[in-house]
This record gives structure tokens, C-alpha cells and sequence, in this order.
């Protein structure tokens, strides 16, 4: 089994803290692991950058809607957000958003919503 760097390490153990006390949901690792690759694999609800590598992120993981702060560059869960938190109320109205839908942005075509983009 690989090593895990103590960052890692530590930055695991404050996402589960961080699900307990604002999702009331009790996560393993193997589940961070299962949310990121939902993430990776755009299965995602809604995001919106933050920084260059991190954005605010809604995935729907076991019947909740969850907020969570994701860094692209590590590739790990930083944290989970409240549920009334700026980020999260932007992620929400993103969410409705037509932009955001499944099929709505079709990269092969070069079109948002029918629309024709910059190649």
C-alpha cells in the first residue's frame, strides 16, 4: 500500500470533521476517494472557480447535496462548506443555471446552448 503524505493524511481527516459537522455524515476515506472520482469523471452538480486550482464543487453523494471546496492541483477534497455559505448560494443558483445541465455545453460542437463559441 502506498504511502500518504502527512498533508494528506491530515487534509483527509479534516474533510471527514468537516462532513460530520455540517452534513452529519459520517465519511471513510475510501468515500473521499469515491467523491473525487465523481468529480474527476464530471459527475459534478455544479462548480465555480475559485483560484486557479480550487473551486467550490456540489455533488450529490448518497442522497445529499453536498458543498465542497476540491483542489484540482492535489487532487483532494480541502474541505466541505456549510450549506449557507456564499460560495454554496452561488453554487445553487449555478445549479438551475441551463449553462451548467448535462448536455448544455457540448465541447465537440463548439457551443454553449445552441450558441456558436470561439474555437
Amino acid at each position: 500500500m502506498p504511502r500518504v503524505s502527512k498533508w494528506r493524511r491530515i487534509q483527509r481527516q479534516h474533510s471527514k470533521r468537516r462532513a460530520v459537522e455540517r452534513y452529519q455524515i459520517h465519511l471513510t476515506n475510501k468515500d473521499l476517494v469515491n467523491i473525487v472520482g465523481l468529480i474527476r469523471n464530471g459527475k459534478a452538480t455544479a462548480s465555480c472557480r475559485i483560484t486557479c486550482s480550487k473551486s467550490a464543487i456540489l455533488v450529490q453523494y448518497k442522497g445529499e447535496n453536498l458543498f465542497l471546496l476540491y483542489s484540482k492541483r492535489h487532487k483532494e477534497i480541502l474541505t466541505f462548506l456549510p450549506d449557507d455559505c456564499g460560495d454554496a448560494r452561488r453554487l445553487e443558483a449555478a445549479k438551475g443555471s441551463a449553462a451548467i445541465r448535462d448536455g448544455a455545453h457540448d465541447k465537440t460542437k463548439g457551443e454553449i446552448n445552441g450558441r456558436q463559441t470561439a474555437p
